[in-house]
């Protein structure tokens, strides 16, 4: 079409007279179209939905895993090893934090509880079977076809087929942490973190961990360990518009702040935008 526009032209100052040139032709392709509805017998067009919102922004999505997983085996160790990509330091102590959630939730609310019963919970595995997308899928209002609309990325530095390496992707994602039973507010109920595992425990160790709970209360097998960024503030910046965040630290070493949880916690992808010193990104920045 650029190519066809340019040739109209006199290739003088062409810029204007390719814009009119696309512009002409839009609007001789809309009349046409409109003359082919009425030939047609003026089939009356169905209304829009008043509450249709585009794919990619329509809250009515659906969280799907793959039926199989992106890497069978992956030891903890290469999970753990902060020279690898994955860099899940405390991924033994969270899976634990997050069982005894489950299997005692009175003590967890008390200080120093983890602590104290983290003894007697022990992993009885040293690996797991990791997935590089969780997908969100939706059904399009017109056509009523499944697409994929959102894709969170959790995948370490690989080689394509040109032995060319392609660098490795955490991508950020909302995620509920307030399940109260009111309305969401995504100020309030969600937070930012960075995902850095999406795993899958062997039925052996779901077994041994959480096989004391009903099959009602058991988990879902697909978890998650990720990395939190600070709550949202009460309202968001009044020039910008937009919401502060940045990595939230523990107490103790000034670590990263880490859990793991339940991957139907992460309601969608999110981008953040860094914002830089005065002096501009700093040497380095890839990103």
């Amino acid at each position: 079409m650029a190519k066809n526009a340019y040739r109209a032209s006199n290739h003088k100052d062409e810029y204007p007279q390719m814009t009119r040139y696309l512009i002409r032709q839009e609007k001789m392709s809309k009349h046409a179209k409109y003359i082919e509805w009425r030939q047609n017998g003026s089939v009356p067009v169905p209304l829009i939905d008043s509450s249709w919102l585009s794919p990619c922004l329509s809250p009515r999505h659906t969280l799907t895993m793959t039926k199989h997983s992106s890497v069978r085996i992956v030891s903890l160790a290469t999970l753990i090893d902060t020279a690898l990509d994955h860099r899940a330091s405390m991924f033994d102590s969270a899976l634990q934090r997050f069982a005894l959630e489950h299997l005692h939730p009175e003590l967890i609310r008390r200080r120093g509880a983890f602590e104290e019963n983290a003894e007697w919970l022990t992993l009885s595995f040293d690996r797991v079977s990791t997935y590089h997308r969780i997908k969100f899928r939706s059904i399009d209002y017109y056509t009523q076809k499944t697409s994929t609309v959102d894709s969170i990325h959790v995948q370490p530095r690989r080689l394509d087929r040109y032995k060319q390496g392609i660098p490795a992707r955490f991508d950020t994602a909302l995620v509920r942490v307030n399940d109260a039973a009111r309305e969401l507010s995504y100020l309030t109920d969600t937070r930012v973190a960075q995902v850095r595992v999406v795993f899958k425990l062997p039925n052996a160790a779901c077994n041994s961990l959480f096989g004391q709970l009903p099959d009602a209360e058991r988990p879902e097998p697909f978890f998650a360990y990720v990395e939190w960024f600070s709550p949202f503030p009460t309202a968001p910046h009044p020039d910008q518009g937009m919401c502060h965040v940045k990595g939230s630290l523990t107490d103790g070493d000034c670590s990263r702040l880490f859990s793991v949880i339940d991957v139907r916690r992460t309601l969608r992808g999110v981008q953040l935008i860094p914002r830089f010193p005065a002096g501009g990104a700093p040497e380095g920045w890839t990103s």
